[in-house]
């Protein structure tokens, strides 16, 4: 939920206008902030994400330096770059050459594992530079919409940039979270684990349960409270104090039976079985959850080929 008790003044454009861009804006707009402008060269995309947010002024992209209204975007005191992470950098730069940035303003990108730094060709126009993650998972529109309040994000950049940003993270009922721009990229990576990761593991779980002739939607619905439950887990004892199961029981017999079965009907997951149980035995030891002898024979099963 967007805190706006005290309405925010500022001004905010957001080039792209994909699930976060759009979310982002309609989030802050709610809040109170006036959206000078949105741009993006999908005039579909552009057009729906106007809409979304009450009829905001359009740019259409690509930036060549000709026919822009500099002025819109210099109206903006924040400006937000919301594009494919792989086009960040060059899109400052074409921006910067257009004539798009000003002194003084903010310009910042909402990638997981970029620094600022992607941006640095927005100093020559005088801008202030950073990077704001929101620490959150974003299947579509809708969701980020819901699901960017009260996340965690992950904040870096120039030290004139941060009074701005520390209020839309409040704004937002955010929590913020302040890390060396240079580990940025593992903090990304630990973020891709305990999300896409996640999606994957449970889709290795599906395929398990349709080789035994269960249909997806059953699998899923089948596993759901099991998931949930070890999600409260984490929640209320952490990690590894969660783990249950046959290898945190030391239970070789139980998981040397996995694997005959999985070699015949699954075979695609023999090696992601073994890996995570590899990395199990290691939360178990870590956990005290079963003897050192157990562990060790766990290993030679899980590495037996």
């Amino acid at each position: 939920m967007v805190d706006n008790r005290n309405t925010p003044i500022g001004k905010i454009g957001i080039v792209g206008v994909g699930k976060v861009g759009t979310a982002i804006g309609v989030l802050l707009k709610d809040a109170g902030y006036k959206i000078s402008f949105i741009s993006s060269t999908n005039a579909e995309k552009l057009e729906s994400a106007s809409q979304e947010m009450g009829g905001v002024p359009k740019i259409p992209g690509p930036f060549n330096g000709q026919d822009i209204p500099i002025e819109t975007f210099h109206d903006a005191d924040i400006v937000f770059i919301t594009t494919p992470d792989r086009i960040i950098g060059d899109v400052a730069t074409q921006m910067t050459k257009s004539g798009c940035f000003k002194s003084g303003q903010i310009v910042l990108h909402m990638s997981g594992s970029l620094t600022s730094d992607i941006l640095g060709a927005a100093r020559q126009s005088g801008a202030l530079l950073a990077s704001l993650h929101p620490l959150q998972s974003f299947a579509d529109f809708s969701q980020a919409v819901k699901n960017i309040p009260g996340s965690v994000f992950c904040l870096e950049g120039d030290d004139g940039a941060m009074p701005p940003l520390k209020e839309i993270i409040g704004v937002l009922s955010g929590i913020e979270l302040n890390i060396p721009k240079e580990e940025k990229p593992l903090y990304h990576a630990g973020a891709v684990v305990a999300s896409n990761y996640l999606v994957s593991l449970v889709w290795a779980a599906v395929q398990m349960y349709e080789a035994i002739g269960m249909e997806e939607r059953d699998a899923i619905d089948a596993l759901m409270p099991l998931i949930e439950g070890t999600l409260n887990n984490i929640k209320k004892l952490g990690v590894p104090k969660a783990l249950t199961g046959p290898i945190a029981r030391g239970d070789c017999h139980t998981v040397s039976d996995h694997l005959e079965p999985m070699k015949l009907k699954v075979p695609h997951l023999m090696e992601f079985y073994r890996v995570m149980g590899m990395l199990t035995v290691d939360a178990a030891e870590k956990n005290g959850s079963t003897t050192e002898e157990l562990l060790n024979k766990l290993r030679e099963i899980l590495t037996d080929k």
